[in-house]
């Protein structure tokens, strides 16, 4: 070791020992910024914020925190202890369930709302004669009741660049599979369909149709 690399040494064990008051300082604020939070979380039994501590017993301070203030005795296991936690919540952590429930819910139904606008856009461009891609060709199939099996779905999103009334044009060069253009054809047929309907039949044709199959209204 040269003497300018011992003195280097000696100087960063000084910055260290210098800065050790400072560190204790800022130790001992996360601890007490750390325990105040969990105070306040047991006093309001506050569910969401439990999900973040842990009762476990390779975290004894805490768990003695807990104990301490509840007056409960948590069990040895991580389970059971869960269990202890679970049941002292009660309301709060139910209500805390439904209310993520009740979000999912909603952001699904949002995205399913979402996915529908785009597939009627996709039939309305499609029926138009412009040309719509892969994934909206999927969506379109399925917005008009056109069932695909999940190989066929992953044969058009690798080999469909995009579809129209006229043309369908491959993705990277590849062989458009007669599959892809009979399900055009089925898209182009119900969307027809769907535009002129077959008439319902009036109550007398229905109840000749009821008498020649042998059906009771």
């Amino acid at each position: 070791m040269t003497r300018d690399e011992f003195i280097r040494q000696i100087q960063a064990v000084q910055d260290g020992v210098k800065d050790f008051p400072k560190m204790l300082e800022e130790s001992a604020k996360r601890i007490s910024s750390y325990y105040d939070r969990l105070t306040k979380a047991i006093e309001e039994k506050d569910a969401k914020e439990f999900r973040s501590i842990s009762l476990y017993r390779n975290n004894p301070t805490t768990r003695k925190h807990f104990q301490d203030l509840t007056g409960l005795t948590l069990p040895r296991g991580a389970k059971a202890t869960d269990q202890v936690v679970r049941e002292w919540l009660g309301k709060n952590l139910i209500d805390l369930e439904e209310a993520e429930r009740l979000e999912q819910e909603k952001k699904a139904e949002a995205k399913r709302l979402l996915r529908q606008a785009e597939a009627e856009l996709a039939v309305k461009k499609f029926e138009s004669g412009e040309k719509i891609d892969s994934d909206q060709f999927v969506e379109a199939l399925k917005l008009c009741g056109i069932d695909l099996h999940p190989r066929t779905h992953g044969m058009i999103k690798k080999r469909v660049g995009w579809v129209s009334l006229a043309k369908i044009s491959s993705s990277g060069g590849k062989k458009i599979a007669s599959r892809v253009i009979d399900l055009a054809q089925a898209l182009e047929r119900a969307i027809v369909a769907k535009k002129n309907p077959e008439p319902e039949p009036t109550p007398e044709e229905q109840e000749r149709l009821n008498h020649l199959f042998g059906k009771t209204v």
